[in-house]
């Protein structure tokens, strides 16, 4: 359930050693490596037409179903279609650019058990070389986890082998240790709270390379003997279907040791994170009606309807 949809120069522009991160904080008194990319380019549509049988097919549109994200930027990646998500998995920095998923009640609600760590292993609908291997997380405990990105909470209701599908390293990044053990996983809670209120939703997330300092240039960390790409933020974007068609709220996270529950503070409109990735994040919806949902920022949070009126 694979497919290969760009291939081209990677953005990638050093490698410089002499820098690590222990404890969250950037020292110069070991060895690692240090990543300098390009800063992300805006958005520039693209169509892609990955070769799927009927049921990929199918899953596409569940998971996708306001469009598949596009993108122009230079790269290798690769279409992962699965039960229980769908991921552009990136063959350079070895972590999906983006994974997105139909996320229901049932599935919330379902009794399937975590499995212990021996569940996390490569993808093996990718090749060596061109993936993530256990190997590179080794010696990064309490530093970077293998984070989900969609949880395997998320997972449940359709069966372990979706369980244990979210548990591919296709579907992880080096996530702050504390950032995944806090304020990204109270965020997941929400957001779980919200679809057994709603009934359904949908979730696109995935990791951000932001230019903090403006100068066009992006400094990011890549662990392992493969190189797996550290993202410097991440992002969530939950869409509903409303009266008005759709609403969706969307959040900016940095990947820093974060905790609380302060997730006002990171709400963002679509439009800033499509700035920061370069991607079209509703490609299926009509232009007016895109515009309109993206540059909107979520004043707040939403609630259960119960407790937050409409939630909107």
């Amino acid at each position: 359930m694979k497919n290969t949809v760009a291939a081209a120069s990677p953005l990638l522009i050093a490698l410089v050693a002499g820098t690590a991160i222990h404890n969250g904080v950037l020292t110069e008194s070991d060895v690692s490596r240090l990543r300098v990319e390009l800063a992300r380019p805006g958005v520039i549509q693209v169509q892609h037409e990955p070769v799927l049988d009927e049921h990929e097919q199918e899953l596409l549109a569940e998971h996708n179903p306001f469009g598949v994200p596009l993108t122009t930027l230079p790269g290798s990646r690769t279409l992962i279609v699965r039960e229980g998500y769908t991921l552009l998995h990136n063959n350079v920095d070895l972590i999906a650019d983006w994974v997105s998923y139909h996320l229901t009640r049932a599935y919330v609600n379902g009794d399937e058990e975590r499995p212990g760590s021996s569940a996390f292993q490569p993808d093996p609908e990718l090749m060596a070389g061109r993936r993530a291997e256990l190997s590179d997380y080794a010696g990064w405990a309490r530093v970077y986890d293998r984070g989900h990105q969609a949880s395997n909470a998320d997972s449940r209701g359709r069966g372990m082998k979706v369980v244990l599908e979210s548990f591919y390293l296709s579907n992880m990044t080096p996530q702050s240790s504390t950032l995944n053990q806090q304020r990204w996983r109270l965020l997941e809670d929400r957001i779980q709270n919200l679809a057994r209120d709603r009934g359904e939703l949908w979730v696109i997330t995935g990791p951000a390379f932001v230019d903090l300092a403006g100068d066009g240039v992006v400094k990011h960390l890549a662990i392992g003997k493969d190189l797996v790409a550290v993202p410097t933020h991440y992002f969530k974007i939950v869409y509903v279907r409303s009266e008005q068609g759709v609403d969706a709220m969307a959040f900016l996270i940095p990947n820093e040791p974060l905790t609380g529950q302060e997730f006002d503070v990171n709400l963002v409109s679509i439009d800033e994170i499509e700035k920061v990735t370069g991607y079209d994040f509703l490609s299926g919806l009509e232009d007016t009606v895109e515009d309109s949902i993206e540059e909107l920022r979520a004043f707040q949070v939403w609630q259960p309807k119960e407790s937050a009126g409409d939630g909107s």
